[in-house]
């Protein structure tokens, strides 16, 4: 098992990890929405659910580890 641990610093990394690849997830999502019906708002929209439905997982993930 890969312990997340308590130091401040190896947390903060894991969380910066946690928002890029959730950030990364959520701009794919965006963007295959825009290109897929070309409508700005429901690809923001999509994007936004992306992100939030990777961070909470990842969170919740990296919570159940440590």
């Amino acid at each position: 098992m890969v312990a997340v641990g308590r130091d401040l610093g190896i947390r903060a990394v894991w969380l910066a990890i946690a928002v890029l690849a959730a950030l990364l997830i959520g701009l794919i999502a965006g963007g295959l929405s825009f290109i897929d019906n070309r409508r700005l708002p429901v690809a923001v929209i999509r994007g936004g659910v992306a992100f939030g439905a990777t961070i909470g997982c990842l969170l919740a993930i990296y919570t159940f580890l440590s």
